[in-house]
Parts: C-alpha cells; sequence; structure tokens
C-alpha cells in the first residue's frame, strides 16, 4: 500500500471540500471536522450489541492519517451519553510510506500516526516513535558556505565543493553543534547521504537522507532534490499502562501498533468540547438529542506584530525566551528596561530591541554560562540596544551567528563573555556601533571550511577594548598604522593594503586576509587572539618585522602562495609558530619561531617552500615539521635546537633539500625522516641530540653527504625497511654511530667511487664517512692509512649486509707540497687552441693531487712523488696557466706559467670557461674570486662587495651537483684584451667575468643566470647618463648584446640593476647621455633561452681560492639581497 502524508491543515481543507463536513474557524483556531453522529443516546447510534462501534479513520476524518481509528462500542460500553470504560478504542498501526523524491522511487519507511500526527517508528516499534519532519522532493540551490535550516533545529552546511568537482563536502548539525559530516561523489545520476544513528537504545536508526543531483564548480554551489529528516533528540518511548489524554496504552506489538482504550468514563455534555487527547475533541451540540463530533484543532497563522516584554510583568511576557518561542517570522519583539537571565535561540526572523536603546538599562545575563545568550541560526534577524554578559565558557558567545545571512547588529554592549560577538561562516550581516570589552576574544568572524564568503558590512563605529574593527571588503591602496587606532583588522577581497605598527590583541584574528593579494604587513605586535596573522587563499604579501605572540596559532596561511616572511618573532603561541596548509612557493628568512606549545613552523601538504636562516628552538613539539606531502621545498642555514621532539623532521615528503641545518640538543632527534624518501641532506649538523643525530624509518632513497652528528646517543639509526639511501662524505662522532632498528634489507650505501675533491675532513679524496668516537678512538683512528690518502686501508663492516668500503682518515703532514712546471716554458708561445702542461710534483709525507686550471691532472706518484700532466686549452693572447698541488692534510700550492696564442681564431669562443683569462695583467685593476658548493636543486648566489667593482652578486639555479666552483671577475682598466671595440655609449665599467671551468656554464647545468650591479649616482649626474639608458652589454660572436636590464633599487649613492645573461664572457656597464632617446638592443628570447650555448669564457684565474663566506649562506644572501633591494633599502655604501 502506498501512504501519501501531507500537511495536515491542508488535508483537512481537502476533506472539507470533498466531505460533508464542516470546519470552525476561531481567532487563530483552525477545527479539522469529522463524521456527525445523531441519535436520543449512544445505544441509539451505535448499537445495543457489545460487538458493533462507529469508526473514524483517514476516511472519514481528516485529522487522521492511514493507520489511525477511533471506536465507539455499544452494548454495554454505552449508557445515554456517558462512554464506559473501554468503550471508546484508539488504534494506531504501522504502515509503509513511500518517500515523497523521486531520487527514491520504490524505497519506503515505516510510519505511524499518533492522534493525527506522523511519527516514525524506530525499527518497527510502535513503543518508541520520533516526529517525521520533512519528506520532500523540492529542489534547493545553495553556494558553499550557506545553511540549509530544517526545523526543530537542526541545519545542513554545505561547507565546499572538490576542485575536481564532483565532491561536496556537508555537515549536519543540531542547535548550532555538530552531529556528522560527510564527503558526497556525486556521479551524474546524483547521490544521497543517509545518516543513521543509535537513538533510544536501537542501533542504526536512520533520521537524515539528503539527495544531491548535481554540482556547479564554477559557482562553488550545489543541487540538492530530496530530504527525509525525523526528531531523533525527542523520541516518544511508550509503554503499557501510559496516560495519553482519556487513554491508556493497552497493548503494544512490535511491527503492528498500539491500542489504547479509556480508563474512565466519558459524559458527553450538551453544548460542550469534550478534550479526550491533545488537539483531540468531541464536539457536543447544544440539544436534547445526542449530537456530536470529532473534531481536531490547529493553530492558523497570524500576521507578524509587537510583542512586548518587562521582567517587572504587566506585558505580553516576562522572558525574552518566551517571547521568541511564541513569535513568528516578521514581529517585534521589544524589550523594556531591567535584567534578564536567560539564553535564547533566535530562531525566527525578528527584531528584537530593547524599548530604551540604551543597551547600559537593558542587560542580558547568561542563565547558562556554557550556551550563547543570543543564538541566531537563521536570516533576518535584527537585535539592537542590549548589553551581554556572562557566556563565558570556551567558545561561548554574547551574540552569535551560524551560518546566516543579512542580519543586523546594532548598538549592543557585549562583555565578561567568551566572546563578544561571532560570526561564523556567515555573510552580508551589518554590525554598527557595537561595543566589545573585556571578553576573552571580542570579535570574530571566521569558518573553519575556510571557504565561506565573508562579504559583512562592519565599520570602525563597532569596537574591541576601545580601539576600532577594520573590516575591509574590496579595498585598494589604504595604509592602516598606529594613526588608526586598529583593534583587528580584516581584509577581504583586498590589494595593496599596509598594515604597520598596531597593537592587536583579544580577538578571534589579529590579522584576517581571505583572497587577498599584494599587502605589506610590517612592525605589528599581535598577541592573546585564537589566530595572530591568518591569511586565507592570498598570494604576494610581504610580512615583516611582526611579533606574534601568545596567541592560540601564530602565523597561520592557507592556501596561500607566493608570500614572504621575512624578520618576524613568532613565540609563546599555543598551537604552531607558523603554519602553512596547502600553501606553496612561499619564502620565510630570518624569522624566530621559538617556544610554542606545538611545533615552531609547521608544513601540511605545502611544496616550493623555501626557508632560509630561521630560528626555531625550544617548541614543544617539532622545530620544523614538513608532513602530508610537502615536497620540493629548500631548508638552508636553520638552526632548529632544543625542542621538545625532534629538530627538523619530515613526514611523506620528498624531494627536499636540506643544506647546513643546526639541529642540535633537542629531546629526541636531530633530523628525522618518516615515510620520506628522494630527499638531500647537505652540510647540516646534528649533534648533542638525546637520542639520534638523524633517524630514517621506512625511507629510501634519500642522499646524505657532508653532514657533521657527533655526541648524539646514536649518530644515525636506520629504521624500518629504510634501505637505497646514499650516505657518504659526513662525520660521525658518536659513542654509537650506527644503530640498525626493525627490518632492513641491507641496501644503504655507505661510500661513493673514490674521487678527487676535498672530503669533510679536509683529505683530497672522496669516498666513505669519517667515523671516530668522543674518546678519540674509533674506526677511521684506529685503521692504517698506509699510503696516506685519506682513505683507511679496511672497510668498515656497519652490519652483516652494509659495509663502508672507503672509510675516511685524517691525515696528519704539515709540510707544504711542491710543484713545478716543466713544460711548456714560461713566455713560450703556440698556435694551437690547446697546450699539453706537464711537471713534477711531491707530497711531502702524504699523497698529492693535481690540477691545472681547474683540469684534474694525471699523475705518476711512488713515495708521495712523481709526475703530472694535463692539457688546457687556450684562447688568443696571453694565457695564465696554474698548476695546483694539494696534499691529502689539506696543504696546497700553486705554481704558473704565461703561454702566448698567436695565431688567428674565434673572437669569442664558447662554453662557459676556457683556460686562464688571456687578460694582460697591466689591464686588471682588480679580481675577485668566490667559490661555492653547486647543489643540484639550488639556488646560487656569488656575492661581491668590493668598493671598485660594480657587481654586486651572479645568481643561477643548479640543475645537478657539480662541487665547489669558483666563479672569477676581473675588473679591467679598459677594455678587454678579448675584444676589438668599445661596447656603445659611455662605458662605466669593463669586465671579464667567469663561471667555472670549460663546460660548466651551460643549460645542462644552470639555468636562469642574472647579473646584479651598481652604478654611481655621482658617475651619472658628472657624465649627464640617463639612468633608464643603464645596459650590460657582452661581447659574443665578435659583437656587443645588450642584455635585457632593468633597475631594482637605489639608495643615496648607487641605483642597482639586475640583467638577464646566457653565458659568460667580456662585459661592459654603459649608458647614454640624456638626450630623451634610449636605445632598444635588447637580447633576444632565444639567445635567453640557451643559456652557455655560445659563451665566450676562461677558467677562473684562481682555481684554488676559497670563498670566506659562511658554509651554505649563499643561498640566503641571493634571497636577502633581492628583497631588500626591493624594499630600496641601502646595500652599498
Amino acid at each position: 500500500m502506498k501512504i501519501k502524508h501531507y500537511n495536515i491543515v491542508f488535508v483537512g481543507l481537502i476533506f472539507l471540500c470533498l466531505m460533508v463536513t464542516t470546519a470552525t474557524v476561531a481567532a487563530d483556531t483552525i477545527y479539522v471536522e469529522g463524521p456527525v453522529y445523531n441519535g436520543t443516546d449512544l445505544h441509539d447510534i451505535v448499537s445495543l450489541d457489545n460487538s458493533d462501534f462507529v469508526e473514524m479513520n483517514a476516511s472519514n476524518f481528516a485529522g487522521f492519517i492511514q493507520g489511525e481509528s477511533l471506536r465507539i462500542y455499544g452494548g454495554d460500553f454505552v449508557l445515554g451519553r456517558t462512554i464506559q470504560e473501554e468503550g471508546l478504542v484508539y488504534e494506531t498501526r504501522i504502515e509503509q510510506a513511500e518517500y515523497e523524491s523521486s531520487a527514491w522511487e520504490g524505497e519506503t519507511y515505516p510510519i505511524m500516526g499518533f492522534f493525527g500526527n506522523e511519527y516514525v517508528p524506530l525499527k518497527d516499534n510502535p513503543d518508541k516513535i520520533a516526529t517525521l519532519l520533512i519528506d520532500n522532493d523540492e529542489e534547493h540551490t545553495f553556494n558553499v558556505g550557506e545553511v540549509l535550516y530544517l526545523g526543530s533545529g537542526y541545519a545542513l552546511v554545505f561547507k565546499q565543493v572538490d576542485v575536481e568537482g564532483d565532491k561536496v563536502w556537508m555537515e549536519f548539525s543540531k542547535d548550532g553543534e555538530f552531529i556528522d559530516d560527510h564527503v558526497i561523489t556525486v556521479p551524474p545520476e546524483g547521490a544521497t547521504w543517509v545518516f543513521d544513528t543509535d537513538v533510544a537504545y536501537e542501533e542504526d536508526v536512520e533520521i537524515m537522507r539528503v539527495h544531491v543531483t548535481t554540482l556547479d564548480l564554477n559557482n562553488n554551489s550545489v543541487v540538492i532534490k530530496g530530504l527525509w529528516l525525523i526528531d531523533a533528540d525527542n523520541v516518544l518511548e511508550i509503554d503499557n499502562g501510559d496516560e495519553f489524554g482519556v487513554f491508556e496504552v493497552w497493548s503494544t506489538s512490535t511491527g503492528g501498533g498500539l491500542t489504547l482504550k479509556n480508563g474512565d468514563s466519558i459524559f458527553l455534555t450538551r453544548d460542550s468540547m469534550q478534550e479526550i487527547a491533545e488537539d483531540l475533541m468531541f464536539k457536543v451540540v447544544d440539544s436534547d438529542d445526542l449530537t456530536f463530533n470529532l473534531i481536531k484543532e490547529y493553530v492558523e497563522p497570524r500576521e507578524p506584530k509587537t510583542i512586548t516584554v518587562d521582567d517587572d510583568g504587566g506585558f505580553d511576557y516576562t522572558t525574552i525566551k518566551d517571547a521568541v518561542n511564541n513569535a513568528i517570522n516578521g514581529d517585534i519583539i521589544l524589550v523594556y528596561s531591567g535584567n534578564y537571565t536567560e539564553n535564547v535561540t533566535v530562531d525566527k526572523q525578528l527584531t528584537i530591541k530593547s524599548q530604551s536603546g540604551n543597551p547600559d538599562d537593558t542587560i542580558i545575563q547568561a542563565g547558562d554560562s556554557s550556551s550563547h545568550i543570543f543564538y541566531v541560526p537563521v536570516d533576518n534577524v535584527t537585535i539592537s540596544g542590549f548589553t551581554f554578559k556572562g557566556a563565558t565558557k570556551d567558545s561561548i558567545a554574547g551574540i552569535y551567528l551560524h551560518g546566516v545571512n543579512n542580519n543586523v547588529l546594532t548598538n549592543n554592549k557585549l562583555s565578561n563573555n567568551y566572546y563578544g560577538i561571532s560570526l561564523y561562516c556567515s555573510t552580508n550581516n551589518t554590525l554598527r556601533n557595537n561595543t566589545m570589552s573585556n571578553n576573552i576574544y571580542n570579535f570574530g568572524a571566521y569558518s573553519y571550511s575556510f571557504t565561506c564568503n565573508m562579504n559583512n558590512d562592519i565599520d570602525t563605529s563597532n569596537s574591541v577594548d576601545g580601539k576600532l574593527i577594520y573590516y575591509l571588503v574590496n579595498v585598494s591602496d589604504v595604509v592602516i598604522d598606529s594613526s588608526s587606532n586598529a583593534g583587528t583588522v580584516y581584509c577581504i577581497s583586498c590589494q595593496n593594503v599596509s598594515i604597520n605598527d598596531l597593537s592587536l590583541e583579544n580577538n578571534h584574528y589579529g590579522i584576517r586576509l581571505y583572497d587577498t593579494n599584494n599587502l605589506i604587513i610590517d612592525n605589528n605586535t599581535v598577541s592573546n587572539n585564537v589566530y595572530g596573522i591568518f591569511q586565507g587563499i592570498s598570494r604576494n604579501n610581504m610580512l615583516s618585522n611582526n611579533t606574534v605572540s601568545d596567541n592560540n596559532y601564530g602565523a597561520f596561511l592557507f592556501d596561500s602562495n607566493n608570500n614572504t616572511l621575512i624578520n618576524n618573532n613568532v613565540n609563546l603561541n599555543k598551537e604552531n609558530g607558523i603554519d602553512f596548509w596547502k600553501s606553496n612557493n612561499n619564502t620565510l628568512i630570518n624569522n624566530n619561531v621559538n617556544s610554542n606549545e606545538k611545533s615552531g613552523i609547521y608544513l601540511s601538504y605545502s611544496s616550493n617552500n623555501m626557508l632560509n636562516n630561521n630560528t626555531a628552538n625550544a617548541n614543544n613539539a617539532f622545530g620544523i615539521y614538513l608532513r602530508d606531502s610537502s615536497n620540493n621545498n629548500t631548508l638552508t642555514s636553520n638552526t632548529v635546537s632544543n625542542n621538545y621532539d625532534d629538530g627538523i623532521a619530515l613526514s611523506s615528503s620528498s624531494y627536499n633539500n636540506l643544506n647546513n641545518n643546526t639541529a642540535s640538543n633537542n629531546t629526541y632527534i636531530g633530523i628525522r625522516l618518516w615515510d620520506s624518501s628522494d630527499n638531500t641532506l647537505n652540510d647540516n649538523t646534528a649533534n648533542s641530540n638525546n637520542a639520534s643525530g638523524i633517524r630514517m624509518m621506512n625511507s629510501s632513497y634519500n642522499t646524505l653527504t657532508d653532514n657533521t652528528a657527533s655526541n648524539n646517543a646514536a649518530g644515525i639509526m636506520i629504521s624500518v625497511d629504510s634501505n637505497d639511501n646514499l650516505i657518504y662524505n659526513n662525520y660521525f662522532n658518536n659513542t654509537n654511530n650506527v644503530e640498525y632498528d626493525g627490518t632492513n634489507t641491507g641496501n644503504n650505501i655507505w661510500n661513493i667511487t673514490q674521487t678527487v675533491g676535498t672530503n669533510i675532513v679536509g683529505g683530497p679524496l672522496l669516498g666513505g664517512n669519517y667515523w671516530v668516537h668522543p674518546n678519540g678512538t674509533g674506526f677511521s683512528v684506529d685503521t692504517a692509512d698506509s699510503n696516506k690518502d685519506g682513505i683507511c686501508d679496511e672497510q668498515y663492516n656497519l652490519s652483516e649486509t652494509e659495509f663502508d668500503y672507503l672509510p675516511l682518515s685524517i691525515v696528519v703532514d704539515n709540510l707544504m707540497p711542491v710543484i713545478s712546471i716543466t713544460s711548456p716554458a714560461d713566455g713560450s708561445s703556440t698556435t694551437a687552441s690547446s697546450i699539453a702542461v706537464s711537471g713534477l710534483v711531491n707530497g711531502t709525507g702524504s699523497l698529492p693531487v693535481v690540477t691545472v686550471n681547474d683540469i684534474v691532472a694525471e699523475t705518476t706518484i711512488l713515495n708521495f712523488s712523481g709526475t703530472f700532466t694535463a692539457t688546457v686549452p687556450l684562447v688568443m693572447g696571453t694565457n695564465t696557466i696554474y698548476a695546483n698541488v694539494t696534499d691529502a692534510a689539506g696543504n696546497t700550492n700553486t705554481t704558473p706559467v704565461n703561454v702566448t696564442r698567436t695565431s688567428s681564431g674565434s673572437n669569442g669562443g664558447g662554453g662557459g670557461g676556457s683556460g686562464a683569462t688571456g687578460e694582460a695583467f697591466e689591464n686588471i685593476a682588480l679580481k675577485n674570486v668566490k667559490t661555492e658548493d653547486i647543489v643540484g636543486g639550488l639556488a646560487i648566489s656569488y656575492i661581491f662587495d668590493e668598493e671598485q667593482n660594480a657587481i654586486q652578486y651572479i645568481n643561477f639555479s643548479a640543475l645537478r651537483n657539480y662541487g665547489r666552483v669558483s666563479t672569477t671577475i676581473e675588473v679591467l682598466k679598459n677594455r678587454s684584451a678579448m675584444v676589438d671595440e668599445s661596447a656603445p655609449g659611455i662605458v662605466y665599467s669593463n669586465l671579464n667575468i667567469w663561471v667555472g671551468r670549460a663546460g660548466f656554464a651551460t643549460e645542462d647545468n644552470i639555468a636562469d643566470p642574472v647579473i646584479g650591479f651598481s652604478v654611481a649616482k655621482e658617475w651619472l649626474i658628472g657624465n649627464g647618463i640617463d639612468e633608464n639608458s643603464i645596459t650590460l652589454y657582452r661581447h659574443n660572436e665578435g659583437k656587443w648584446n645588450a642584455l635585457n636590464t632593468m633597475k631594482i633599487g637605489e639608495d643615496d649613492s648607487y641605483i642597482y640593476f639586475e640583467a638577464e645573461t646566457p653565458g659568460f664572457s667580456p662585459f661592459a656597464i654603459a649608458g647614454e647621455v640624456d638626450d630623451g632617446t634610449v636605445t632598444d638592443n635588447t637580447i633576444s628570447d632565444d639567445e635567453l633561452s640557451n643559456p652557455g650555448d655560445d659563451t665566450e669564457s676562461v677558467e677562473e684565474d684562481i682555481p684554488a681560492a676559497e670563498s670566506n663566506d659562511i658554509p651554505g649562506f649563499s643561498i640566503f644572501t641571493s634571497v636577502f639581497v633581492l628583497v631588500f633591494a626591493c624594499l630600496s633599502q641601502k646595500r652599498k655604501n
């Protein structure tokens, strides 16, 4: 049987049209009437037989639904006008109803009427029934963040549509409290979410279902068509003997129904309304004969009106709550002055205002401090002229708006609450002249889904602790500084705003950005907020010099990219200090992130970020924590010490580069890798940690080189299937240098093939690792190195399956090695493009390694002395050839000869470096040489700061590891000997620039090379040079080519420029006289796209020169220069 159920009032009206019944309408009441019975008495109406009866049911009484009946039995059960005990019998049985939604066609659910109201029996038990609230097939469209109110406090929140466009995240709640949420995958035919739970000791009771038909990713909206809901919070439990009006429960039957009978006799008094159950009665006519019928009473909707409230009485109500409960949409509730102690759910569209308009004399004190004083889950509510106080439990507010729109809050005071005014996922609300003070958190407009539209109209007439709320929407090009008296700042869809020099405290957010770009947030103090600084879906913002402390969360970035955080102090927060979630390509430089209750710097689902020179000490979890596929991040020169957990931890994160970080004195581990692969750890220090210096757990294909791990409980721990890691050239000085834990297949590699290069203890060869114990013993100390080459004579057996085949040793040799070039002779000449160089070498006590202009020479050595030979390329003109020897103890010596190439050849060479510079010594005014470690995947920067050298820096991205590479700059007195004519215009400086040896500076090894340089303002003015004409020229293929040059900053003395270059060779900085014309000789895109293919270059002139910079400092310096140039701060004076 198919049961259709309708709104009872409308069903009654249908019956009024179809049946011979009448309806009596009172002021606010509708009566639905059943059949009229008439006779001299009940025997006449019914019968003299006990088994006879008259029956009212759904077919003749619109007040019942299918399955309900009311019988009056005859015979002994009636007498005159009296229905005797058990003569009036009400029965109801469980029926099956089809869902109204076409999405669930053919499906049914149990339904049971109870005195004319629809209930759903739980698990077919008629003694446990819940009111049916909704069963419809209506279509609704909602934007993400909007709320669908279902009645009786239930609501659905549409939280987020997946970026793939096939999933929607929905939340089910009651009275603002979370019940459940679910991510629904929506195929073309739609999908249904069914929520069931345990109710009244019945398991898995279905209480809600919703059908989603369509997702619209473009509009971020969802369409539903089909809703079904019961009120599981108000289950009516029925037992035998329970009384309902004149009835007593006689029997219950699982899967069947209920039987109720009258326990006392009922006399049908003439001209009366004889109530037999709630809203159900016999209407008896004023007549000598007995005439009556069954009627059901319904309240008729009324027009909106003004309702008055006074706690002293004399008006409509004494409490606001009672007024709200009895109000309808559109009512005005006028509250007279007084003190009201209550909590009110404003679930109707009402205007609630004080009669006086003065919040000081109309005060609402929380009756329950753990509930919001005014909880507003509906739209179009106005609240005005009250003082709210006493809602003190965590997260509880004086006024709380939940997922609602178009509400108005005016002229209210809120104090001594946890929150003053709290707006959750609420849009287009208006706040005016509200004063919040002495609350834990005064004001908050927020959403935990981070996707709600937050476009509210909140002006500076609202205040927090005497300061103003700045709630900016679609605003550009403004400055908010100390003169603004700001107490909290929101920027929604803003551009180019500066927020400076503020003190922001005691709100949900100190600073909140949403869909906001190109902001400068500088020198603010942000404390005692839930979030200090929060960025959601915001780009290209600069946060600098801020103090963010004592908040729940310090600085939080959600789905925010390309931001820079520099020189901030983020300390003593209750959660993480700096927290990235789904945020990429951000830069963190020189931040102090210390003593936070959780981690210092925390990245989740965040990639391609750069963390340089930050301090993350004494945090209660990790110093720096990368998790959940946080990949391709670069961590350089950070200090992470004295943290309660690990210094640096990577979990399920890969392809990260950790370079020159210090992770020491942490409670557990210096650097830990969990489930993380293909990471590079280079030149890090992990000392004095209570557990391991470095630990890998289920982590493979990582590279560890040049790291130091000393004075830890274990130098390095290999745990749980950590295999195929490359671990070489590290320094281990611990009582237990290697520890294994769990199952490992023994595939880790502990050395590379013996290679020429300075190792971590200063020896001339790279191989394995250095092994020593704090007491001065250890394999590298105790094992012989008979040929003094810095490699132990025996392999080090780390386990049954893993070995360091080339463990390092330290060679003690205080004698300088000796080298001489026997051929060619100094001052000789040749027409060849290359020349063989040979000579004698003596390591004087240890094995020597020889290079000739950075080319490793072939050697024949016996007892540390012998011969060497190497072939080096030549350029036209004079070439200086350097032969360099380094012994195993790190002692070096160098000898040069000059060779002139006299025959004709290309006036440009190629390939990024080709031997000695070829420049005449008398033409060189200054020579600078800098050396850096080239590590694949890192940004490399050579920094130059000599006054006579106009070059500030040379930057490029390294595409692979290349060891230590030198860059040479020759500042020339005149044009280079390798060019035939001067550069165009007036030349400021002639230079030769060489990066690496032949073949290094190519597109296979480096990308995006740029040269930064400065020009003195005094020179520009003295020569009448237009600063816009300044160009860096590069000589290539016999001509000067103008490079793409742009101005990046200036100070009192210099203007700073940067140029893109496809290679390295002779250069000139030049400009034109200011005549209003600027020549455009910009280099072609084709040349820029092929760096190094046509490069004039020579070998660096001083290949043995070592950088005096701090190890690993190059990356930080590059970013530091760029940032401060953009800020127009003085770089060189």
